[in-house]
């Protein structure tokens, strides 16, 4: 039930996801599939004994996921060549000696058991192997951590720069972020163009999408000083922006729009209800006003110039902070 539903809640959200999806989020469901297969291996072994139907189960699990690792390393045709003839060949001697399991006189049974199960474990492992081999032997650069021969990142990053072939956004995929090692800056990258306080994480982006460095200390003082009894201690566009602030005070802060400010969430009723209720005095917006998408961030962006109030003591380089209510 665990590994089952954990596999089942991963792969309806990852066959819907839409936008920005990094193929390396599909990392998650590793754990509940080593568990299933471990699992499942087990059982229809134990069953293959005796059932013909348990057999052909296991039989046709090897001969798909041997043609399933042929498939993922002819994209990278340099990388291990050999293995691309081995495993076939071995996925067939394991089906072979399974069905001799069955089949033979008892006498060559005993040979036929071992025989079965080393096919079996190379059709099943040596294609997983090359690739675990493959991302430990190299370094890694950007902030895409695909698996696999370095050859192989060109079947997952169509386009110029973009993560995925579902929405990825240039300037984040592979070679676009930081040298393999190098600290990521508040504000690497920038965000969607024009987004509500979208790129840098203090130097808010205005419309150009041009990227700062971090909210300056004399604004993060003025909220803390004037935060009250307010839950959060303003909302912004972005984890780019509200994550710096969020590491360097330890307080809530809204991020409007998800991680890129692209998402329709809060909605503008949600974000006026939080004001309402006095747990949220402060929203940051970037000079250009809205952001993409639904024109959820725009609406946001109208409601707050039209319930709040330009805070002058403080200046934000690309944005406004405004006191709403």
């Amino acid at each position: 039930m665990l590994f089952g539903v954990w596999a089942l809640v991963h792969v309806a959200v990852f066959s819907s996801q839409q936008g920005i999806f990094h193929p390396y989020y599909v990392s998650a469901l590793a754990p509940a599939i080593a568990a299933l297969c471990g699992a499942g291996i087990v059982t229809l072994v134990q069953s293959a004994r005796r059932s013909w139907a348990a057999l052909v189960v296991l039989d046709a699990g090897i001969a798909v996921s041997a043609w399933v690792a042929v498939v993922l390393l002819e994209r990278t045709s340099g990388d291990a060549p050999e293995l691309r003839i081995v495993i076939p060949l071995a996925a067939a001697l394991a089906i072979m000696a399974s069905i001799s399991l069955r089949t033979g006189s008892r006498p060559h049974r005993p040979a036929a058991l071992p025989l079965a199960a080393l096919a079996a474990t190379v059709a099943l492992l040596a294609g997983p192997a090359s690739y675990s081999v493959a991302s430990v032997g190299r370094s890694l650069s950007g902030n895409n951590v695909l698996a696999g021969p370095a050859g192989g990142a060109s079947s997952f990053t169509p386009g110029s720069g973009g993560i995925s072939g579902r929405g990825g956004e240039p300037g984040t995929g592979p070679g676009s972020g930081p040298r393999a090692g190098a600290p990521l800056r508040a504000g690497a990258g920038s965000g969607p163009r024009g987004a509500l306080g979208s790129g840098g994480g203090g130097a808010v982006s205005g419309p150009s999408g041009a990227t700062g460095g971090r909210l300056s200390s004399a604004v993060i003082a003025y909220l803390e000083a004037h935060q009250g009894a307010a839950k959060y201690l303003l909302a912004a566009s972005g984890s780019q922006v509200t994550a710096p602030i969020i590491i360097a005070t330890g307080r809530a802060v809204v991020t409007i729009g998800g991680f890129n400010g692209g998402d329709p969430a809060p909605t503008v009723s949600q974000l006026a209800k939080l004001v309402a209720d006095g747990q949220l005095r402060y929203v940051l917006i970037s000079s250009g006003g809205g952001g993409p998408g639904d024109g959820s961030s725009q609406a946001i962006s109208s409601w707050v110039k039209s319930h709040g109030a330009v805070v002058k003591s403080v200046t934000v380089s690309g944005g406004v902070l405004y006191r709403v209510s």
